[in-house]
């Protein structure tokens, strides 16, 4: 069992007064990621937000690659890329491109978010966030998994074949986990033979588990030979730091188990 960093950065306007200084919280989030690989973390963990609903942290491709440039050994991953608010060919270019920054440490994590507001401005829509997902998901795998390649889709297609540059340095991809919150997530995460990630309590972490499990099994008897996939819970913790008063908006941090 491997454990990192996670942090929400929530912002929310439900703090009232106690809500933070958002750019201030954001460079605080970077000393925490860099402190995490000094006390010997494995990994650190950020989200997307937009519009100051919940969090404030709208970019974690760019936040990450910040990130990359202080530290050595830490593995860096989004939690979670809202993908529907994205399209998934600029998201392999940028994860890539964090892969190469990096040294090979990106680690790739995408869902389909759960605030309908996020989606409006965007021109996008909640209602078929879930075939549009899971779409991105299928184009993402192919265009790490093909070189060139070539995808046709309902929501997505390429005019031909496409060849991506930069390619990451961890082949064919960086580790790639879907958030699974529903059982139709867990079934594409293994349908497309990648992780899954979750936050729970601890019965509700038992029972995603098994159902991961489950539906691992059913995919592994259609193609058998697929290798083990690996799952990734958060679970949250509160504490003080120098800079932040206890229980203050954007002190909810997390700790994910990697197993």
């Amino acid at each position: 069992m491997k454990f990192g960093y996670f942090t929400l950065t929530d912002n929310s306007p439900g703090y009232g007064a106690q809500r933070r200084d958002p750019n201030q919280l954001l460079l605080e989030v970077a000393e925490e990621c860099v402190e995490a690989e000094a006390m010997g973390y494995n990994s650190a963990w950020v989200p997307e937000h937009h519009f100051a609903r919940f969090g404030v942290l709208p970019s974690p491709a760019m936040f990450l690659a910040h990130v990359a440039a202080r530290t050595k050994r830490i593995k860096l991953g989004p939690a979670t890329v809202v993908l529907p608010l994205n399209h998934p060919l600029r998201v392999v270019e940028e994860f890539n491109l964090l892969d190469v920054l990096s040294h090979g440490r990106a680690v790739f994590s995408a869902g389909r978010g759960y605030d309908a507001g996020e989606y409006g401005p965007f021109g996008a829509s909640f209602l078929d966030s879930r075939a549009v997902f899971d779409e991105q998901m299928e184009y993402m795998m192919a265009a790490w998994r093909q070189s060139p390649f070539e995808f046709h889709g309902t929501y997505y297609s390429t005019p031909g074949p496409l060849t991506i540059l930069p390619r990451p340095v961890q082949q064919p991809h960086p580790e790639v986990y879907v958030a699974c919150f529903s059982k139709p997530s867990m079934e594409l995460a293994a349908r497309l033979r990648v992780n899954s990630i979750s936050r729970r309590s601890r019965r509700r972490c038992s029972s995603a588990r098994s159902r991961t499990r489950r539906a691992r099994a059913s995919a592994w008897l259609a193609r058998p030979g697929w290798p083990t996939r690996r799952s990734c819970a958060a679970t949250s913790v509160r504490w003080p730091t120098p800079t932040r008063k206890r229980s203050a908006p954007g002190s909810a941090s997390s700790i994910t188990c990697t197993t």
